[in-house]
């Protein structure tokens, strides 16, 4: 027996058995999978020193005016 599906929704894919399922919805569900894992990578980004170097003087500025807030 074939269920039927909806073919924009993963639902019965993951739900039900591939052999229960008709080829061609199994077939889209797999391509949409591997295309949503192939396009959403995380991007890294290159260590950048300068970058670095700016936001540990603003990290370094920000927590002595905390402390000498705390100080008053």
């Amino acid at each position: 027996m074939t269920i039927r599906s909806k073919h924009n929704n993963l639902l019965n894919y993951f739900i039900y058995n591939d052999k229960d399922l008709s080829k061609e919805y199994v077939k889209k569900c797999k391509h949409f999978l591997e295309n949503q894992l192939n396009n959403n990578k995380p991007k890294t980004k290159e260590f950048d020193p300068d970058q670095y170097k700016s936001d540990k003087l603003t990290l370094d500025h920000l927590n002595k005016k905390h402390l000498n807030e705390g100080k008053k």
